[in-house]
């Protein structure tokens, strides 16, 4: 085990602790405060680090491996529920839109 390996695994383990925390807030809080987009926005960083740090552990398979793909389904599931909060659109589906995904990425989780 080298150091790379160390500080990468304490971002992913740190960011997945942050993750769980604000989704669990985002899901149990009032929705559309600005509490809530603020600690929303929280959620999309820290998966967003947490995604990307997944895909920085090699030393687990040695290559691409189960843990790999599952953070690129996890990546797309926050972004897919990120976009229509953004853009509201599809105009009159966009917040079921953006809960049902961002549901499924704190399940995810």
């Amino acid at each position: 085990m080298n150091y790379s390996f160390d500080v990468t695994g304490l971002i992913h383990f740190l960011s997945a602790i942050v993750a769980m925390a604000t989704g669990m807030a985002v899901i149990l809080m009032k929705k559309g405060t600005k509490l809530h987009v603020k600690i929303g926005y929280s959620y999309v960083v820290s998966m967003a680090v947490l995604n990307i740090s997944a895909l920085l552990i090699y030393d687990l398979f040695g290559g691409f491996g189960p843990f790999h793909f599952m953070a690129l389904i996890s990546f797309t599931t926050v972004i897919a529920g990120l976009i229509p909060a953004l853009l509201k659109k599809p105009e009159k589906k966009w917040l079921e839109m953006h809960y049902e995904f961002m549901l499924w990425s704190v399940i995810g989780l």
